[in-house]
């Protein structure tokens, strides 16, 4: 749902998506239905992936992707606890989205070269994903 409300707004100036990303996050509902923050963090940080054409480590588009991953991994959560991120950040990848959500934010640390960060998220993962075969192919297939 968030993909295809925030997809239709692809022709928009990014910083008109900025502002409504904001305006979505302070809405209380959202921040307290868990499952559809998971579903809109994943839509938003595919949007921004999409919109960043290098990730240069001294780019401000690189600059912009950190901060919004950080902000993402705060602001879901609710999980498996994380001590090496910011502020002992909890993730909530219990859910299907959790996941994808998950895989997303640890392909684009390793895009940034913060590939202790990236391995973080696949520990975090792996409490509410380590039964899944796909999982540990992708994790393997990840450290190589």
């Amino acid at each position: 749902m968030w993909l295809r409300h925030l997809g239709q707004l692809e022709n928009s100036n990014f910083d008109d998506l900025i502002k409504l990303k904001e305006k979505a996050i302070s809405i209380p509902w959202l921040t307290s239905q868990k499952p559809q923050l998971v579903k809109f963090y994943f839509s938003w940080l595919s949007i921004c992936q999409a919109e960043i054409i290098t990730l240069d480590e001294e780019s401000e588009e690189q600059e912009f992707l950190d901060e919004e991953l950080n902000e993402c991994l705060e602001q879901i959560g609710s999980g498996t606890p994380n001590s090496e991120l910011k502020s002992d950040t909890l993730l909530a990848f219990d859910y299907p989205e959790g996941y994808l959500l998950g895989k997303l934010v640890a392909r684009l640390k390793t895009a940034m070269n913060k590939e202790d960060e990236a391995r973080n998220i696949w520990n975090a993962m792996a409490p509410a994903n380590g039964l899944r075969a796909d999982y540990w192919l992708e994790r393997m297939t990840w450290e190589r």
